[in-house]
């Protein structure tokens, strides 16, 4: 529960200083990665599990235009090791 409430916190912050238009890159353990994930996407902390998010993975998330976070429509995809097809939740 901690967690969530700390990457939920994090995700606040953190759009009120980035760019509103462009890329931004976030830089988490897989813990951390996972809860981000989940906050972002608007997913309750019981979605925790879902999300195989290990150590040195890169996930990239995309949100719709002119749409907050937890927005229907955001989508998300593992980028690297390897790239994974986009996934809608």
């Amino acid at each position: 529960r901690d967690l969530w409430q700390r990457a939920g916190e994090a995700w606040k912050i953190m759009r009120k200083v980035a760019p509103s238009t462009g890329v931004s890159l976030i830089v988490a353990h897989g813990t951390l990665g996972r809860a981000m994930l989940g906050t972002a996407l608007g997913l309750p902390e019981q979605a925790f599990r879902y999300f195989a998010i290990k150590n040195g993975e890169v996930v990239e998330v995309v949100f719709p235009e002119k749409s907050s976070m937890g927005a229907a429509g955001a989508k998300w995809r593992q980028v690297h090791p390897t790239q994974g097809p986009w996934r809608l939740l």
